[in-house]
């Protein structure tokens, strides 16, 4: 079986479609990744530092910006 996606990168709606479709596994790697190993690290850091729970919260939030970042993954362009 075969599918074959076609896009019209003129067409503003499709162009983010297209985006999504060709960023989609490293979205998945990176939610694997934030999923599966930033949860130890980030209660680390937070035991270490003593940080308050906003901290702590705000912690993981850069984490997952950082890692967007490294896969060079803009979600404001994914989700307009």
């Amino acid at each position: 079986m075969k599918a074959t996606l076609t896009f019209d990168l003129d067409d503003y709606d499709d162009g983010i479609a297209h985006l999504r479709c060709i960023q989609s596994s490293d979205i998945c790697m990176v939610l694997w990744n934030f999923m599966n190993n930033t949860r130890e690290e980030v209660t680390e850091k937070a035991l270490k530092d003593e940080l308050d729970i906003d901290d702590a919260v705000n912690s993981a939030y850069h984490k997952l910006w950082e890692m967007l970042d490294e896969k060079s993954i803009n979600i404001d362009k994914l989700v307009d």
